[in-house]
């Protein structure tokens, strides 16, 4: 899937109001708050930087940081 089709899907979810693209992998409070964003959202599988670090580890302190399931699919059903 292309960041187009990503963003697309994004979009159209219920709670979204606007999608932004090209933020940096590890955003911080004060982007958060430059672009106007309540929060930062992100599957519940730990993103870590390139020191292996949680990149949402000051967003989750700052409480501005929401978690989603991640879908899987059962392959035997």
């Amino acid at each position: 899937m292309n960041m187009e089709e990503r963003v697309e899907i994004i979009k159209s979810c219920k709670w979204v109001d606007e999608v932004n693209v090209g933020i940096p992998y590890d955003c911080t409070v004060e982007v958060l708050n430059q672009l106007k964003c309540h929060y930062n959202a992100h599957g519940d599988d730990i993103a870590k930087n390139a020191d292996g670090i949680d990149s949402n580890i000051l967003i989750k302190e700052a409480g501005r940081f929401r978690m989603f399931k991640r879908t899987v699919r059962n392959f035997y059903h």
